[in-house]
């Protein structure tokens, strides 16, 4: 999906988030159509259409003046939030419960994945 949105902006096109992600779901399913019944590819999907979709109405649950908080709220607790709300009915289906440490281990998985991302686009 990210390759998509990079893709778009490189050629001064203006896209949707949901039309990337659209675009990178249908190339997978059209390299391998089975790709459709896999649990993590339906996790993966359903999370980042939650946080693209959910995000902003999340972040508004809770109102905070100071600036740090305020940023670890948005950035980190609101995501794993919106994430979740949309992949609970998943988890359900497939595992029959909901991860308890979901809010905890988003603290240390969303910014070590940015680290992540940005020293693998270093690299490149």
């Amino acid at each position: 999906m990210f390759s998509f949105l990079q893709l778009a902006k490189i050629l001064n096109h203006k896209t949707s988030v949901y039309n990337a992600l659209a675009a990178s779901a249908l190339l997978i399913l059209m390299i391998d159509p089975f790709t459709l019944a896999d649990v993590g590819f339906q996790l993966s999907y359903i999370a980042v259409l939650g946080i693209v979709a959910l995000q902003k109405f999340v972040k508004n649950w809770v109102l905070i003046d100071v600036i740090y908080l305020k940023k670890i709220w948005d950035n980190l607790f609101a995501i794993s939030i919106a994430a979740e709300i949309v992949a609970f009915p998943i988890c359900i289906f497939y595992f029959h419960q909901l991860p308890n440490y979901f809010l905890l281990a988003n603290i240390i998985a969303l910014p070590l994945s940015t680290i992540i991302l940005y020293a693998e686009l270093g690299l490149i």
